[in-house]
């Protein structure tokens, strides 16, 4: 296997994007659906962001820097392939994973909804992104 092209830049780009995605997606998008359907109220919200914002900072970064291998791997350098992977993606890993909150947990669907749709949006767009910053 070849040794993978990461351009770091990239990741950290795409990291930066997907945080701000997520701020617009959980604000004012789709913020106060997210909190109802959720069980949370604006003060709980509030209450652990600075932790979060902490802990996705992290996870954007490993996410991109993972995902980065993927384009790398399948060569993808456009946005129809970008839209294809992230859509792969998406359905194996990401919306399977979160129905799970839907089945066992009791949570509504409009949740599952809400955030498997951040899902799909955050995956093509860091796609598109790692594929075409060369």
């Amino acid at each position: 296997m070849a040794t993978p092209v990461i351009n770091y830049l990239a990741v950290l780009g795409a990291a930066v994007v997907s945080i701000v995605l997520g701020m617009l997606w959980y604000g004012p998008v789709f913020g106060k659906a997210w909190m109802k359907a959720a069980g949370i109220s604006e003060k709980g919200a509030k209450k652990g962001m600075a932790k979060g914002f902490v802990g996705m900072v992290i996870v954007s970064l490993v996410f991109s820097y993972v995902l980065a291998h993927f384009v790398d791997y399948l060569d993808v350098t456009d946005f129809g392939g970008a839209w294809q992977l992230g859509f792969w993606v998406w359905l194996g890993f990401m919306a399977t994973i979160q129905i799970g909150s839907y089945l066992w947990e009791s949570r509504p669907f409009n949740l599952f909804l809400i955030n498997a749709g951040y899902s799909l949006v955050q995956i093509v767009v860091l796609a598109w992104i790692l594929a075409v910053w060369t």
